[in-house]
Parts: structure tokens; C-alpha cells; sequence
């Protein structure tokens, strides 16, 4: 499967399922019910487990870290489909930054820039 189509999915399982957003495990199973209809057959028999990592070892299905990592990608491209946690995890070492810097630098220019930061202020 081609890396834009990788992309293209991962933004589609973001997007129609917000649930997928805070759970990597979670968007990865959703992603490979997108991409193969014996994950969630209508007619037919469904994958077993072994066929699943069969599957994935051949590379006949993107490996779990491309698809995590696609997401990233997802998400730099179109933040408003980051999850609560990741929010909060970028905000919470912006924080942790700009304390470090006020507490341990006494540099106008880095608390400065350090504030703007926590600002939005690239």
C-alpha cells in the first residue's frame, strides 16, 4: 500500500471515528477494518489472529508503527484532528519548558521567547 493512501486512510478513520484519536491500538484496528474487509466481513468467514500477523509479516498490511506514524503526519497537517491527550501532552511541555527557563535561566531573551511560546507565538 502506497504512503499516500496510507495517509488518506488514516485521516479518514481521524476523522469519521474521534475515538481513534486517543488510542494508537484503537485507530490501528479501525484503519485495517478500512483497508480489509475480512476484518469485519458482511459474508464469509473473518480473519483469525494468525492470518492477521501472516498478513502483516509478508507485508501485505502496513505495519502497526506506519500507521502511528502516519497519524503524526495526519496530525501536523490538520491539527484540529489531534486528541484531547495529545493537546494536553504539548501544552503540559510547553509548561515544563518555560517553568525550567524561568526558574533556572535568568536570560531575558529565553524567558521572552519562552513566553511567547506558551503564547502561541512561534
Amino acid at each position: 500500500m502506497k504512503k499516500d493512501d496510507i495517509f488518506t486512510k488514516v485521516k479518514e478513520v481521524l476523522e469519521d471515528v474521534p475515538e481513534a484519536r486517543e488510542s494508537d491500538s484503537y485507530l490501528c484496528f479501525k484503519f485495517y477494518q478500512k483497508i480489509n474487509p475480512k476484518f469485519r466481513p458482511s459474508q464469509g468467514s473473518p480473519m483469525t489472529v494468525n492470518d492477521f500477523f501472516q498478513k502483516l509479516h509478508n507485508k501485505d498490511l502496513p505495519a502497526m508503527a506506519t500507521v502511528t506514524r502516519v497519524k503524526r503526519a495526519v496530525m501536523e497537517h490538520y491539527p484540529e484532528l489531534e486528541g484531547k491527550n495529545r493537546k494536553a501532552k504539548k501544552t503540559k511541555g510547553v509548561e515544563k519548558m518555560v517553568t525550567w527557563v524561568l526558574k533556572k535561566k535568568n536570560d531575558e531573551p529565553q524567558i521572552r521567547s519562552a513566553r511567547r511560546t506558551l503564547n502561541g507565538h512561534n
